[in-house]
């Protein structure tokens, strides 16, 4: 399994791949420093709830050379061995002015669920809440690493980092560039549902195809809010976790991310009254 991860939507891609088990070996790739270091980059991590995590990329270009990349600071917020890891990702690059935090003050978040499939094991890695100008750099980076990880999990040598990156640059571009033109197109037939809703009288050459525009709309509008409910779901347990922490850093957080919950429930209010007003276009509309 080496697809492309999925651009869920403009700050939030996923991938699946089934590794070579055991699953507390694979446990002890994505945890271990030593481990974490011939695919990743250099980790240093406090491995607990509210455990400090830094890393720093090093990309092998060449033999005998390496060559620094970007500092990612994070904190754990679940650890369950072998199965769940999230931390937060935030980039700390000196002159760096890529911010991996798009909802205020909040980073990034990093996921990493495990599950056994028979010998081997099926790894899901989220990252959340990316910049829409991360989303291409940070999925070619992701998919990188992971073949990097098969690759060592398989006791094989990989490719040198940026050979493999930048040939997946192109297709991270091509993907977001369709989602994103995809969302575009979401709203705009939206639009059209409230014309149609004021005139329903149109014209029936073009009634078929706006029937049908708002039909895929609504079907994609139904996703979002399914995805919206997950995300606030995930940002509730994440909010339960911090308040059990009681740290400083966990009490700075915990407003935003309040606040960031009654955003998401209110986004998926108007989303629910979007499909609402599809519906009646819709049952309007002769077919």
């Amino acid at each position: 399994m080496n697809t492309p991860g999925v651009i869920v939507d403009q700050n939030t891609v996923r991938f699946e791949r089934l590794l070579a088990g055991p699953i507390d070996r694979v446990w002890g790739f994505l945890t271990e420093d030593a481990n974490l270091r011939t695919w990743l980059g250099q980790v240093e991590s406090d491995l607990r709830f509210g455990g400090e995590l830094k890393l720093q990329f090093e990309r092998k270009e060449i033999p005998d050379r390496i060559k620094s990349g970007e500092f990612i600071s994070g904190v754990i917020r679940v650890c369950q061995p072998p199965n769940r890891l999230t931390f937060t990702w935030q980039d700390v690059t000196p002159g760096c002015d890529t911010k991996y935090g798009v909802f205020g003050e909040l980073p990034s978040t990093v996921s990493l669920e495990l599950q056994e499939r028979n010998d081997e094991v099926l790894l899901v890695l989220t990252h959340r809440r990316l910049p829409e100008s991360a989303m291409v750099g940070v999925g070619a980076g992701w998919h990188t690493h992971l073949d990097m990880l098969a690759a060592r999990l398989h006791g094989e040598e990989p490719p040198p980092f940026l050979e493999r990156f930048n040939s997946l640059l192109p297709i991270y571009q091509k993907e977001v560039d369709r989602v994103f033109q995809q969302l575009h197109k979401y709203v705009a037939s939206a639009l059209v549902a409230s014309v149609v809703i004021a005139a329903p009288a149109i014209a029936d050459g073009s009634n078929q195809h706006i029937y049908l525009e708002l039909k895929d709309t609504r079907a994609h509008m139904v996703t979002q809010i399914d995805h919206l409910l997950r995300e606030r779901d995930y940002m509730l347990h994440e909010i339960d976790s911090l308040k059990r922490a009681q740290t400083a850093d966990a009490n700075q957080i915990l407003d935003r991310m309040d606040r960031q919950v009654k955003d998401t429930e209110a986004d998926i209010k108007g989303l629910d009254r979007a499909v609402k007003d599809l519906d009646s276009s819709i049952s309007s509309m002769p077919q």
